[in-house]
This record gives C-alpha cells, sequence and structure tokens, in this order.
C-alpha cells in the first residue's frame, strides 16, 4: 500500500472510497439525529438520498405517518431538484426553505387541496423555530403562503419542472437570510432559557406571548408568535382566561 501511494490508481481508489466515507457518516447521523437527509456525494454535484423514518419527527403530520414519510421524502427531494435547495444553494436557511416548499406542494398534488398537512408544518416550523437551538429552518411564511394560494393556483396541474420552479419562486419570495434568521432566533432566547432552566412549557409560552406583544417586536417575530400560540390553541392547549386574553391581543 506504500508503494501506492501517490500513483494514479491511489488517486482513483481515493476518489472512489470517499464518496463511500461520506455515505457511511451521512448514514450513523440519520439514524441517530434526523429522520432524512440529502447530501451531495462529491465535488461533481453527484446527488444522494436518504430517509430514515423515526416518529418524533413528524413535521407535516401529527399522526398520519404515511403523510409524514412522503412529505419528508420530498423535502429531501425537493434539496436536490431546485436551484436554491442544495447545489446552488449557499444560504442553508433558504435552502431549507425550498426544500420545504417543494415537498408542501408536493404534499398537495398527493392528496389534494383539502389536505391540511401544510397547515401543521407551518406552525411546527415556527414552533421548533421558537423552542430549539437550530435557526435554520424558518420556513413557516413559505408554507403559509403556499396553503393560502392553495385553492386558487392549481398546483395538481404543474408539471414535474414547474413543480420545482413554482417552489424556488417561493422560497425566493418568503425566505429570510441566515442572517435576518439567526437575529429573529437570537429574539425567542429568553423562551429557550425557560425551558433549559426548569422545563416549564407553560411558563415558556407566557413569556413568548409577552415577547411578541411588546412595542419592540418586529412583525416577524410577531407572526411566529402568533403562529405558535394560534397552532397549540388549535392543539387543545394553552387554555383559561390568561390565555383568553392573550389571544383578544
Amino acid at each position: 500500500d506504500n508503494e501506492k501511494q501517490g500513483t494514479p490508481e491511489a488517486v482513483r481508489e481515493s476518489e472512489y472510497r470517499q464518496p463511500a466515507r461520506r455515505m457511511e457518516e451521512n448514514l450513523r447521523i440519520v439514524h441517530t439525529q434526523k429522520s432524512s437527509l440529502s447530501f451531495n456525494m462529491d465535488t461533481y454535484g453527484t446527488g444522494a438520498l436518504l430517509y430514515y423514518s423515526r416518529d418524533h419527527h413528524q413535521i407535516f403530520s401529527k399522526g398520519d405517518k404515511d403523510v409524514s414519510a412522503f412529505a419528508s421524502f420530498d423535502h429531501e427531494l425537493g434539496h436536490l431538484l431546485t436551484k436554491g435547495g442544495f447545489a446552488n444553494g449557499k444560504d442553508h436557511t433558504k435552502r431549507e426553505v425550498a426544500a420545504d416548499s417543494y415537498a408542501v406542494i408536493r404534499n398537495i398534488q398527493r392528496f389534494g387541496s383539502e389536505d391540511t398537512a401544510g397547515e401543521y408544518a407551518g406552525f411546527k416550523r415556527a414552533l421548533n423555530f421558537v423552542i430549539y437551538d437550530n435557526p435554520y429552518y424558518l420556513t413557516t411564511f413559505a408554507i403559509d403562503a403556499i396553503m393560502a394560494d392553495m385553492k386558487n393556483a392549481d398546483f395538481g396541474k404543474l408539471s414535474p419542472q414547474e413543480t420545482v420552479e413554482r417552489a424556488d419562486a417561493y422560497a425566493k419570495a418568503h425566505a429570510l437570510g441566515e442572517k435576518e434568521s439567526l437575529k429573529l432566533h437570537k429574539f425567542f432566547f429568553p423562551v429557550r432559557g425557560i425551558l433549559a432552566a426548569d422545563g416549564d412549557p407553560d411558563a415558556a409560552m407566557r413569556e413568548l406571548a409577552n415577547l411578541v406583544l411588546d412595542k419592540k417586536a418586529g412583525s416577524e417575530a410577531f407572526y411566529l408568535g402568533k403562529r405558535v400560540i394560534d397552532g397549540l390553541t388549535a392543539q387543545g392547549e394553552l387554555k383559561g382566561p390568561a390565555w383568553d386574553e392573550v389571544r383578544q391581543k
């Protein structure tokens, strides 16, 4: 082996092994940390997509595993197909918005305009953005825009190429830049601080309400806070007179 180092044969062998090692590492990440993952195999732009279903990563449906599985698959496929989703997307936040936009449109195409998976996904992405330490999945604005257009846009008639182009268009129109997303994520730090300190979800949500009702809160922060509170209310949470008063505000 020492004699082979630096030879053309050794270089070619290294090029073949590198994607295999990358695949092995990404399989480990998927198995331990994520429900699904897409990535580039090599510098030539070869795409690879991995899917590994895990019940606690249901972003697009609270209880329907089939809907969640299709949507997770479509999200990763969106990374590989859209211009902003992977190959040409340098901004991490915008990559996720492009991928989610593709997944939501495909979900509507699969299950029809009466499907509510996108509505749940918009809420879940907002909730996770507020309470978790990952700032890059701020896709709610684009998801909600797609759902608002669902009745009139006739997504079901789009060709595969038109679907990709439409997803890119929604991402371009509704994605915040990475710097803006990081700044907005920092705004919600007090909520995460309460959850980290004592794990009291009701206290954390009260802090969320205080933050977004403050005059210093921008329109994006208010929108996300309201999205979370409305979504939790629809789930049967946040009950009582105090929360009724918050919702009135």
